[in-house]
């Protein structure tokens, strides 16, 4: 069984079963050397349209209150919910510190361009990719929290949980050590 698998994920075999596939811009964003599986999962369906927000729940017919469940002023959308919305602009700004420049209330594409754009080395690139992730993984579980749990956490408690997340993700890796202030 372990050689079975050991073929399936070989690079010829990964390459040859994805090669009728167009290559997207963003993959490079989430899908990079150290990322973390799970918040590379999340980032990926938001990039792919694929979260079920508010909105494209009820295009399905599917009844739920339409506004945001963080700000209750504007209709759940993927943008509203990453970084449209108060709430989630704040743990955006507040995060990684290269984001406290952004004026304006960018898109997911944005925030992650302006990172490949910037003028930084691979490592630190990658750890500004992992800690987007977690951005929009802990935005989508405190989301679900709120709707489902009952749990109601402020944007310092999010704050607090990403950068505790990604810290253990990266605390051993000798590439990110000069990166942990960030994280604190």
């Amino acid at each position: 069984m372990g050689m079975v698998m050991a073929n399936l994920l070989s690079k010829p075999f990964i390459n040859n079963f994805f090669q009728d596939l167009e290559p997207v811009q963003w993959s490079n964003f989430i899908w990079f050397k150290h990322h973390v599986t799970r918040f590379s999962i999340f980032t990926w369906m938001a990039f792919r349209n694929g979260i079920k927000t508010a909105d494209v729940l009820i295009s399905r017919g599917i009844s739920v209150a339409p506004e945001c469940i963080f700000c209750k002023d504007e209709r759940e959308t993927l943008n509203h919910l990453l970084f449209g919305c108060n709430f989630t602009y704040h743990i955006l700004i507040h995060t990684p510190p290269r984001m406290k420049c952004m004026l304006l209330r960018p898109n997911l594409w944005q925030v992650f361009n302006s990172i490949d754009e910037g003028d930084m080395d691979s490592n630190t690139k990658s750890f500004c990719y992992l800690l987007l992730s977690a951005i929009v993984y802990f935005i989508w579980k405190a989301r679900n929290d709120r709707s489902f749990g009952n749990i109601l956490e402020c944007q310092t408690t999010v704050i607090s949980m990403i950068k505790r997340a990604v810290r253990y993700k990266t605390f051993k890796r000798k590439c990110f050590q000069h990166l942990q202030h960030w994280l604190e």
